[in-house]
């Protein structure tokens, strides 16, 4: 899993080089033309690609006169196509538990922060790590579930092209010796053209007690 964060990085900071290294500008005279397309064929085809996957594009405050290469258009629009049909995968990079010492008391309640920490990475040049906390309090003597305080998410650490997290819900559920918690949230993104992605994501999972 660090192998594929690693590549997506790499990728990332590629994508980053081609963009820096060919300006977008409306005169491009010592190019061929068919090494350019216009900022409005780059924006369809890309938002049309982004839609096939939930997620959503912006082109508010683009400059629309604008030259795009052709070469970025086409990674772009690979890396959108190869994402699954079903939407913006998070993908699971880090699971920890941070515990208190239990009480010396029967039952011997005991707080825990259970974390784990998701990356999102809807594009070929965008990147960001989502942390979700579950706050639960444990009976340390039967090692069960006795409540589950609080349910959060938030960005955090190091981003690419990132905007803005929110949180549109949270929920968790138990039994005697599991945990469920179930996350929903929309991670904004805008790239070097200014354009913004909304990529919504599921941040769901269980902890064994």
């Amino acid at each position: 899993m660090r192998k594929s964060i690693a590549s997506k990085v790499f990728a990332a900071a590629c994508s980053l080089l081609i963009l820096c290294g060919t300006m977008f500008c409306p005169a491009a005279a010592s190019a061929s033309e068919s090494d350019y397309v216009s900022f409005d064929e780059y924006y369809t085809a890309i938002s049309a690609a982004a839609e096939e996957h939930g997620i959503s594009c912006s082109s508010e405050n683009c400059d629309e006169s604008a030259l795009v290469p052709r070469s970025f258009m086409e990674n772009e629009l690979s890396f959108l196509q190869s994402l699954p049909k079903d939407g913006v995968k998070a993908e699971l990079s880090s699971v920890e538990i941070i515990s208190d010492e239990p009480s010396t008391r029967t039952p011997m309640p005991v707080d825990k922060l259970y974390r784990m920490t998701w990356t999102v990475a809807p594009h070929a040049d965008m990147w960001a790590n989502i942390n979700v906390d579950v706050n639960a309090t444990i009976d340390a003597q039967y090692n069960s579930v006795m409540h589950v305080n609080s349910v959060s998410s938030y960005q955090i650490g190091t981003s690419i092209n990132f905007e803005s997290y929110t949180q549109t819900s949270a929920s968790a559920r138990w039994d005697s010796n599991k945990i469920y918690a179930d996350v929903f949230g929309t991670v904004n993104f805008r790239n070097l053209l200014n354009v913004s992605f909304s990529a919504p994501c599921d941040l769901s999972y269980s902890w064994d007690i």
